[in-house]
This record gives structure tokens, sequence and C-alpha cells, in this order.
């Protein structure tokens, strides 16, 4: 027996020989021994358990959905509210979490205010890793995020004070999201849900990066872990995000979030929940133009190269713009009365784009031909739209028989 277990010394008095006593000496010291080996792996396996269980984050205020605490009052607790909603591009929960909102907001707040944010104490940080705190006014398909912190999350303390924007409008059931990339550990995305009111500014709206989901629902657009300084923290996911405004209708992003059901690779879909857009985002995706091959005029070759030096761009708008095959394309005119202008080219209704030449219908979408820098674009109307020309104005997309 090692000097440093325990013993037991149990002395037996019964009238036996001497032999007998020893004997049942000795069994009770094996069974103690035994006994004391089997209950210290026991120990050791339920602290390794307990640690597994704690070892994620959960916030406990503002009430989350889900939420176990009893002062929050959500129908269906969650006791697991800590486990990540994604591992590794495999989807386990839904954004959110949970989608089931709270029948009324938790808390409400003031535009300009801070969000007071705190996670339940005996969780393991897992390193830190990276958080965003955002908001959705279009029940949780699109967030704005109003915080973020790379790398050092959790690393100061388990409170925040997530500042909401002076200029965000008011809303009734906004979401409140916190999301989370672990720096060390199994490649995860955690991120829970609150339903919150803000007393904000009418007309208002906020302008920010949209909440990025690395490790949730695409394989290939994974974090590995960065737990050392010189270990890469996913910082140009973040930088990509795409810079969105919202409003109080909602948002206007041209993207949703991940879809909760498990896909190789999360293609985001197009949407119009009618709010702002920001600089060339929209509603529908970018168009995209091919520029005519044919030979160009004189005049035109000098329009080009006189301007050179300036940048063409394309504004997105609420109808679509397509390229044709220059191949199938009528040689463009060489002589125009459009003027020499830098406006974009567009098939907004109403709008009357520069450069116009005519307009011309292949199968059932009437489409106009426009110059841009000496060169030919096709432009697609929208399908409830027609190409009008009217001598010297046009031709443009605008709705049948509108003045």
């Amino acid at each position: 027996m090692m000097a440093t277990e325990p013993t037991i010394l149990i002395h037996i008095r019964v009238v036996c020989c001497d032999d007998t006593i020893l004997q049942s000496h000795l069994l009770l010291h094996y069974t103690y021994n035994t006994l004391h080996t089997m209950l210290k792996y026991a120990l050791l396996a339920l602290c390794t358990l307990t640690t597994g269980t704690l070892a994620h984050m959960k916030p406990v205020s503002p009430c989350m959905r889900g939420s176990s605490v009893a002062s929050c009052g959500y129908d269906t607790p969650d006791y697991s509210l800590s486990a990540p909603i994604g591992t590794a591009g495999k989807v386990t929960f839904p954004i959110c979490h949970h989608t089931k909102p709270y029948a009324k907001a938790v808390a409400t707040f003031n535009a300009g205010s801070n969000i007071p944010v705190a996670f339940a104490e005996g969780g393991a940080i897992h390193g830190g890793g990276n958080c965003q705190f955002s908001l959705s006014y279009d029940g949780g398909k699109t967030f704005v995020v109003i915080m973020t912190i790379m790398r050092n999350c959790f690393k100061s303390g388990l409170k925040f004070s997530v500042p909401i924007p002076p200029n965000a409008p008011s809303g009734d059931m906004v979401v409140f999201s916190w999301s989370w990339v672990n720096a060390i550990g199994n490649r995860e995305f955690y991120q829970t849900c609150s339903d919150i009111a803000i007393k904000g500014k009418t007309g208002g709206s906020i302008t920010g990066p949209m909440m990025v989901t690395p490790n949730y629902n695409d394989p290939k657009n994974i974090i590995p872990e960065f737990g050392a300084a010189n270990q890469d923290d996913g910082s140009a996911i973040y930088d990509a995000a795409k810079i969105i405004t919202v409003t109080a209708k909602g948002s206007s992003t041209g993207s949703k979030l991940p879809s909760s059901t498990p896909t190789s690779s999360p293609d985001v879909q197009d949407e119009d929940d009618g709010a702002t857009k920001t600089s060339s985002y929209s509603s529908t995706p970018a168009p995209t133009a091919t520029p005519d091959t044919d030979k160009e005029s004189e005049k035109e070759k000098k329009k080009k190269k006189s301007k050179s030096d300036k940048t063409k761009s394309t504004t997105v708008t609420s109808t679509g713009t397509t390229a044709t095959d220059p191949a199938t394309e009528a040689p463009a005119p060489s002589t125009s009365d459009d003027t020499d202008s830098d406006s974009d080219t567009s098939s907004t209704p109403t709008s009357k784009p520069d450069k116009a030449i005519h307009c011309e219908r292949s199968g059932k979408s009437p489409r106009m031909i426009t110059i841009s820098n000496g060169r030919r674009y096709t432009t697609t109307c929208a399908a409830d739209l027609v190409c009008i020309q009217k001598g010297s104005t046009g031709p443009y997309c605008d709705r049948p028989n509108s003045k």
C-alpha cells in the first residue's frame, strides 16, 4: 500500500483464529483501495464533463430568446443556450438560436443610449475571439452591426456597453443579436438574440456592415484557430462585409443571412424590404454590361479619348440591367443627338439615361441601346416596363401609358 493513499484500519473482534482475523483485515483494505480508485476516476470524469458544459459563453441580460432565467419568462426555456449554432460549416441551430420572439419587448432603449450586456459567470472564453453586436428591423432576416470586437472579446470582462446609433429608427420589436467566433477550440459560431424596443428618430436609419457568419452553413467559410498573436483572426471576412442601411421598415441589402439548412455554399438571395440602400448597393443584383465590339466612329473615338481620365460607374436600381451578345446587335449609329455626359445608365421608371440611342425588342423584353465612353451597351427594361422614345426625349424605361 502506497504511503500517499489513505487507509482504514478496522479491527474486527471475533472468536476465531489469528489467520481469519488477518484475512478479514486485508480484505477490507483491498475493498477500500479499489473503491477509492474508482471514486477518484469518477470525480475526474465529472470535472471533465462539468468543464465541457461550462466551456461556452451565454448572455444573461438583456433576456435572450430561450433564456432559462425565470424572470425573463420565455415560454420554452433552453438549458443548452450556450451551445454553438454552427460548427465547422455545419448548422446545429437556426440564426438567433431560437426563431420564436418574445410576446413583447424585454427592454426599451433610446437611440443614442447604450445596451448593457452581461454574460454568465463560469464560462471559458476560449482565447477570446471575435464578437459582433447587431440590430435587425426585419425580424432577423438582416442584421446591421453596431459594435465589433476583434480577437480579444471577453478578455476584459463579461460585461459590455453597446452603443445604439443616435440616428437609429424607432421599433417596437427590434432584434438585438450577439454573435461570436471563438479563438481557440472547435471552429464554432455562436449567436443568441433578444427582442427589444428602441425609441428613435422618425425616418432614421442605421448604416453599417452586415453581420458575418463564419463557421456556419458553409464549409468553405471557416476561420481557423487564432489563439497565437501571429495567427489570422479572419479580419478579411469582416472587412468584406457589405455596407447596408436599415430603416424602421426593414432593410434592403440585396442579401439574406445564410439558411439554417446546411448547404455546400450559402448563396444569398435577393430581397426588397423597402429600406434605403447605401452606396452602389440595391435590392436587385448588380447589372452586367458587355461593350459592343463593333468598330467605333471617329466621333466616338474622339469622345472616348477626351474622357479617358474619367471612370464610368453603373448604378443599380430596382430593375435589372443585362448585357446582350455583341454579335446580335445592330451597328451603333455614328451620330447621336444625346449630350456628352457622365451620368449613369439606368432603367429606373421615368429616368432618362444619357447617350441613349434607340429602343428595340428582344423576345418579350423591351430594351434600349445606349452609348457610354464610345462603347455601346444594351439595357433591358423590367418586366412591367416598356422602352419609350418620343422624338428627342428618350428612349427610357417607363410604365405603359405613363405621362
